[in-house]
């Protein structure tokens, strides 16, 4: 059996896997806010209301943690946003969306449905999770189809 488990992992929408509830701050938050906001949800990253930028966890953590960066707890979100939402639809491949996240640098993405409305996140660790799960499930059918090839 010589497929590529590309194809089939890659081809999975990223709708199929589960999504978390998008959390979002005010762009007047200050960082402590958004500190509070991400400690207390658990979250990788927040969505900055009313703007299509985003403000990650290591970046609120960093910032915080080193006041000789010229950040402080009392600025606003804005000042630490980067990045731009990365949007996708169900349908599109997760392997596709992994490697936009890759490139683009993004701890996340968001997924919108028919209407463009924002149903969910996804983080780069659960996609990268479960795309690493479904490779070692084609890997453990590949080894048993080998082996059963073997003793006919």
């Amino acid at each position: 059996m010589s497929g590529d488990p590309q194809g089939v992992a890659g081809t999975r929408g990223i709708g199929e896997l589960s999504l978390h509830p998008v959390v979002s701050v005010r762009a007047d938050a200050t960082l402590l806010e958004a500190a509070r906001v991400l400690h207390r949800t658990g979250a990788s990253f927040l969505r900055i209301e009313e703007t299509n930028r985003i403000l990650d966890r290591d970046d609120v953590i960093r910032a915080l943690a080193d006041p000789d960066d010229g950040f402080d707890a009392s600025m606003p979100t804005r000042t630490l946003a980067r990045g731009t939402l990365l949007v996708v639809t169900p349908a599109t491949p997760a392997l596709a969306v992994l490697g936009e996240l890759v490139r683009c640098q993004l701890p996340g993405v968001f997924v919108i449905d028919a209407e463009h409305q924002i149903v969910g996140c996804l983080r780069m660790h659960d996609l990268v999770s479960a795309l690493l799960e479904e490779l070692s499930l084609l890997d453990g059918l590949r080894h048993v189809l080998h082996v059963e090839r073997g003793h006919w």
